[in-house]
């Protein structure tokens, strides 16, 4: 293989036998080829070590690192050790992807002669489906792309929708490795530290990646303990690094911190979680002003918080919180899609594209 424009794609699992043919499938059947393709078994207890050992064994692009069962991140590390392409991406393995992402995104990186790119996705769940994009398309530099991550209920920080160059995170003196102290919020965390280091990215809001909603995983009714408040940590952690390198965000890092803790506090109280919800409580009391001092979130989601603030303050039924919760996600996507719909049809009848 060429090394001088490979892509390695680091896949860590951990009991996902339902999902992992078709995240793999996915990565293998890239019309870009040019491929290595690095799984972590972090202890799997179904047959996932199983079906990734006869993936290996028939695509010799494909690396299998088995580990004792020590978390996503210290799988995700395990993997970076052993990078030997020019360039980084991720997939987690309930994901997949569109079959032409990388040919599409490799293009991007070398045309626009950019250390990162950014490109959309799918939030696919058994009952809707949301797509998530950057908010502006093209070349951009650090602030911005930045900021892309940052604002809340829109684009995400995590690793999986974004391909780096080998330069952001293998520095001569040290490699940017994920923090195996966080259960949460670890990849977002990661993700700030290594664009902290970009000079420029490249914007596609191409949806081309798929990322899943599970019931019955990790990003869906997560059920609430203390270690899930880490998420607010990484925050922090992320607050600090911002300082020296883009002291203009520091307002919307803040504010973003708010609404994690907002969103942290419902779920604390649907499921009845005193001292989670407390401690929730205390970060909000410190960065609301930041959330809604600034001109940077929408009415409409500033609106959202204060409904569910209304909610939980005349107790309303947990439940019933849950569903109202929804309905706002489910209505604010329709706005926007119904907004990028018209918008697109403006384009074309204008000659903008």
């Amino acid at each position: 293989m060429d090394k001088a424009y490979m892509i390695s794609v680091i896949i860590p699992v951990y009991n996902a036998e339902k999902y992992i043919k078709k995240c793999l499938e996915s990565v293998i059947h890239q019309t870009y080829q040019d491929l290595q393709i690095i799984i972590v078994d972090d202890g799997s207890e179904d047959s996932s070590k199983r079906i990734c050992k006869e993936y290996a064994d028939r695509d010799s692009r494909v690396l299998l690192i088995e580990q004792l069962h020590a978390g996503v991140s210290r799988a995700r590390n395990n993997a970076l050790n052993v990078v030997e392409g020019r360039f980084v991406t991720f997939v987690d393995a309930d994901d997949w992807l569109e079959l032409n992402a990388y040919e599409m995104i490799i293009k991007n990186m070398r045309s626009h002669n950019v250390d990162v790119v950014f490109y959309g996705y799918y939030k696919d769940r058994e009952d809707m489906k949301f797509e998530i994009a950057p908010r502006c398309t093209g070349v951009c530099g650090r602030d911005e792309l930045l900021s892309q991550t940052i604002v809340p209920g829109g684009y995400l920080a995590m690793c999986c929708t974004k391909m780096f160059d080998r330069k952001l995170i293998f520095k001569k003196d040290r490699s940017i490795l994920f923090d195996e102290s966080l259960t949460n919020g670890e990849d977002g965390l990661w993700t700030w530290t290594v664009l902290a280091g970009a000079e420029n990215a490249y914007l596609d809001n191409t949806p081309f990646y798929h990322y899943r909603i599970r019931k019955d995983g990790t990003n869906y009714n997560q059920v609430i303990k203390e270690e899930r408040l880490s998420e607010l940590e990484a925050y922090k952690k992320a607050y600090d690094i911002l300082q020296s390198v883009s002291p203009v965000l520091l307002d919307k890092i803040k504010a973003r911190t708010f609404n994690c803790a907002h969103e942290l506090r419902m779920k604390s109280y649907i499921q009845d979680h005193k001292k989670c919800e407390q401690r929730c409580m205390h970060v909000m009391q410190d960065t609301v002003g930041s959330f809604y001092g600034t001109s940077y979130f929408g009415t409409v989601y500033k609106l959202h918080h204060r409904v569910i603030d209304f909610l939980i303050g005349v107790h309303i039924s947990k439940k019933f919180l849950g569903k109202m919760n929804d309905l706002i996600y489910v209505t604010y996507d329709m706005i926007i899609r119904v907004f990028k719909s018209g918008k697109r049809k403006a384009e074309k009848r204008d000659g903008v594209y």
